[in-house]
């Protein structure tokens, strides 16, 4: 019993040692590939970029007007605001095609030789839409009461996501046949493209200062003229290509 105890130890001893080289072989063997594949990855590899880009014609206006007043009294300043921008309000109904949203309101306190002398207030009124002339002619009504003090332009969204899906046809192209030049020139018979990004520039209203002047109080302004300019719409491309 003693001697066959002793016998199933030793083999049982041999196959955990012949279990234990097993699973080195495997994992050097996984390891070794691994380390293969990853050597192989980053052998040759090179990476650029290219780029397409088109002016558009700005087709959005964003026009920014201010009702602003001072008083020594903060409840008759605030009433005053409080009208003129319902009026602006009311007088920018019905006009198709414009997007018309009030902006930030602010009240503050004026200061003579460190002592309160009264209160400034102003409140915003944004126009925003396609059809300049219609804005100019809404703009020169608002007047009236009210200041235009910034102006901006831009491609609008459904403009530019068409100018865009062109642009990134041609980055692409252009991508492609920059890698097939490094390719004839290093001379490697073909090559394969490991990663690529593709991005375009979001370029955001620019709103344009306008020089202040007084509000026309009540008396007819003439509609302003407006010309919306081009941009530039870019796409870039920026990948990593690895010849083979």
């Amino acid at each position: 019993m003693v001697l066959q105890s002793l016998h199933l130890n030793t083999e049982n001893k041999a196959m955990t040692r012949f279990a234990r080289i097993v699973l080195l072989l495997v994992t050097t063997g996984f390891w070794g590939s691994a380390a293969a594949a990853e050597n192989d990855l980053q052998y040759n590899q090179v990476r650029f970029q290219a780029a397409a880009s088109e002016s558009a014609a700005n087709d959005r206006m964003q026009a920014v007007l201010t009702v602003q007043d001072e008083d020594d009294d903060a409840a008759q300043l605030a009433d005053r605001i409080n009208k003129a921008m319902a009026w602006a309000l009311e007088q920018s109904k019905g006009h198709k095609g414009i997007d018309v949203r009030s902006g930030g309101y602010s009240t503050q306190p004026v200061y003579n030789k460190n002592a309160l002398s009264g209160w400034r207030a102003s409140q915003q009124l944004i126009l925003e839409g396609g059809d300049f002339s219609q804005i100019g002619k809404l703009i020169g009504v608002l007047q009236q009461r009210l200041q235009l003090t910034t102006v901006g332009f831009s491609v609008a969204p459904n403009t530019r996501a068409a100018v865009e899906r062109k642009l990134i046809d041609q980055a692409l192209d252009s991508f492609k046949q920059r890698a097939e030049q490094v390719r004839k020139n290093i001379g490697t018979p073909g090559y394969r493209i490991v990663e690529i990004n593709i991005m375009t520039e979001d370029m955001p209203v620019q709103p344009m200062p306008v020089m202040r002047a007084e509000a026309a109080s009540y008396k007819s302004v003439a509609e302003p003229s407006f010309e919306g300019g081009n941009s530039d719409v870019r796409v870039s491309v920026q990948g990593l290509v690895q010849l083979q």
